[in-house]
């Protein structure tokens, strides 16, 4: 997901830490790496649900993540979600990864880079 060149307005990244579920607990069946768009759902608390489409995963040196296990990765979303995504999503949030309906992990925020 890349700015087109006359969109001067950074788009809203985070830095996540994932776990994937295991696919005999629902999870994928497959790894995920660079260009994976999940959906994402935040639960957190006091706040509104949120849900979260227009993003896109980018993982470090051609990395990839195996169904039940774990990693970082940088997740870039639609400049469209930026006052959403800062007023509702705080350090440590956790959000469900999902394929539609189906839950296949969980990324927690550990930092905002722009």
């Amino acid at each position: 997901m890349a700015n087109r060149s006359d969109d001067l307005t950074p788009l809203p990244t985070l830095l996540v830490d994932i776990r994937l579920g295991p696919p005999d607990s629902g999870g994928r069946t497959r790894p995920i790496s660079s260009g994976y768009r999940p959906i994402l759902r935040l639960h957190n608390g006091g706040k509104n649900e949120l849900t979260i489409g227009l993003s896109e995963l980018t993982m470090p040196d051609g990395a990839s993540i195996e169904p039940g296990g774990s990693g970082r990765a940088v997740v870039v979303m639609s400049p469209e979600v930026r006052k959403i995504l800062f007023d509702n999503v705080a350090h440590g949030d956790k959000m469900q990864i999902c394929e539609g309906n189906r839950v296949v992990g969980e990324a927690e925020v550990v930092s905002f880079l722009d």
